[in-house]
């Protein structure tokens, strides 16, 4: 329905509600203010939680900062990038595309935050997990590769960590970073116990971006 047609009728007490696919429906007046009503709470509920999440996504002048000097890389090298995210549930991909111009180099991501997205999108098996566990080097390894495969890109970076509670064999705050090119792959271990789940998200994602760069400046893999 249109929305401004609801509110312009709850504000004249008009008798129908808008327009719900081009038809009109009719109803009465008190009926259609308590609708109003209940949308409008909805809404606020809606608002409140984007905004939660939107500051919890907000991209600070360092992300920026490590953005700007990827896409500097990228472009020189005429490279491209993916990302396979988990624990980081997208936050690489929204830091990387923070700037313009960086559709030239960026491909796209996974969100692979069920272990059965990581089996049939990443070739992560379950007994990798089951002798290694989900949260661990070699499965944010096979991550990596098999995400640059599916995008087709020079370069892929992957997370998969516990920002929550962890288990018996993998402490809480525990992060992998994998990263992936034609000749050589990469794991980074990230151990934060002591941060909040934002703190943890948003630092693994920084330190994603900032160790590949310091990858690749270091090793500069050939493709």
């Amino acid at each position: 329905f249109s929305t401004i047609s609801i509110y312009d009728n709850y504000e004249k007490n008009a008798e129908y509600l808008g327009n719900w696919f081009g038809k009109k429906w009719l109803m009465p007046a008190n009926d259609a203010n308590n609708l109003v009503k209940k949308i409008e709470s909805k809404t606020k509920n809606i608002l409140s939680l984007s905004n939660k999440n939107n500051e919890i996504m907000k991209i600070t002048p360092d992300d920026t900062s490590l953005a700007l000097r990827l896409k500097q890389f990228m472009q020189q090298k005429n490279a491209t990038i993916s990302t396979a995210e988990s624990c980081t549930c997208g936050r690489i991909g929204a830091t990387i595309t923070c700037i313009d111009g960086s559709s030239t180099y960026y491909q796209g991501g996974i969100m692979a935050y069920q272990n059965w997205i990581k089996e049939q999108y990443l070739g992560v098996t379950p007994q990798m997990i089951e002798e290694h566990d989900v949260v661990s080097q070699e499965v944010v390894l096979q991550m990596a590769v098999a995400c640059r495969r599916l995008f087709g890109t020079h370069y892929a970076i992957a997370t998969t960590g516990y920002t929550g509670d962890g288990n018996e064999r993998v402490l809480s705050g525990t992060i992998y970073i994998g990263f992936a090119s034609p000749t050589a792959t990469k794991a980074v271990k990230l151990s934060l116990p002591h941060s909040t789940r934002e703190e943890r998200t948003a630092a693994a994602a920084q330190t994603a971006i900032s160790q590949f760069l310091e990858w690749i400046s270091a090793f500069n893999p050939a493709f």
